[in-house]
């Protein structure tokens, strides 16, 4: 089987925050400031994300590159200045985002509602039992 790579380069790591990808769903270990990585010729979709505090993702982008016979696919992956931005992935170097990410807004928005919802209506439960 012909193989190829795909070099991915990362831009914007922080010492708090990991890096993480997957190839095809296959998690794929990352060295700073580049990481090659053999495949096989053809299409793949690869994955990357930071982690802050080594669980919560932020950051995630995904692309599908087509892999050359004998030949490398260079992707550059730059991390969101903050972990309520977009990570931007691509084919030149890219440049790191001070801008929202709605979906990260949008989750962090709602988990407090819930948890302010949950914790009112325990303390009205308890309340309620009490007297």
């Amino acid at each position: 089987m012909l193989q190829g790579q795909i070099v991915i380069h990362i831009t914007g790591a922080m010492t708090t925050a990991e890096v993480q990808s997957r190839i095809d769903g296959t998690r794929v270990e990352l060295l700073l400031p580049a990481t090659a990585v053999p495949v096989a010729a053809g299409r793949h979709e690869v994955e990357v994300e930071g982690l802050q505090g080594f669980v919560t993702p932020f950051g995630e982008t995904r692309m599908t590159v087509d892999v050359p016979a004998g030949g490398r696919v260079d992707i550059y992956y730059a991390l969101p200045r903050t972990t309520l931005s977009a990570g931007r992935l691509g084919t030149s170097p890219q440049a790191r985002s001070w801008g929202a990410d709605w979906r990260n807004i949008a989750i962090t928005f709602g988990g407090t509602l819930l948890l302010c919802c949950l914790c009112g209506g325990g303390v009205a439960l308890w309340e309620a039992l009490r007297g």
